[in-house]
């Protein structure tokens, strides 16, 4: 059959010296994931039908210093985002997904929250299904992610979001 052939880049972790780890104007430690930062560390909920997938954006979400709860499914991720024991700051979701894709999602998520941010991942940027993610404030970022593709995703979802502009 078919192969899928997955691409993983992520950097390799460098052990910062003590030396290095301090600021100039105050002696507290930068983590080694500060320079990775993008907004302030949100809670991600991530949905991926690949669990491999999905544990790769976990891992980049957390070296980013982000917390991240995975879904195998649309309809897991809707069971989550429906609990009342958990808040989310932002949704990661895939495109392409059996039963329920990624639009039919954030559909579902908007009746709910119209501020959360969220950013849609995708290796089919030219899908006619996919023009109408702008109706929703959805960011999208194409297949292979990267760390820094990740980065930024995240930073241009929680801008777009009015919700990013207001105080808790």
């Amino acid at each position: 059959g078919d192969k899928t052939v997955i691409r993983v880049c992520i950097p390799a972790y460098q052990q910062k010296t003590q030396s290095d780890a301090v600021q100039k104007h105050h002696n507290t430690p930068i983590p080694p994931t500060s320079e990775l930062m993008a907004y302030k560390p949100q809670h991600i909920l991530v949905v991926d039908d690949m669990s491999e997938i999905l544990k790769i954006h976990q891992a980049m979400l957390s070296r980013m210093g982000h917390t991240a709860l995975g879904a195998n499914s649309a309809d897991a991720a809707l069971s989550l985002f429906k609990d009342s024991n958990h808040h989310f700051d932002m949704v990661i979701t895939d495109f392409r997904m059996p039963i329920k894709d990624g639009l039919e999602l954030i559909e579902e998520i908007r009746a709910i929250d119209t501020f959360i941010p969220i950013l849609m991942i995708t290796a089919y940027g030219e899908d006619e299904q996919l023009q109408k993610v702008g109706n929703y404030h959805v960011v999208l970022i194409n297949k292979p992610v990267t760390l820094e593709k990740m980065k930024e995703g995240i930073i241009a979802a929680c801008s777009l979001s009015p919700s990013s502009t207001t105080s808790d």
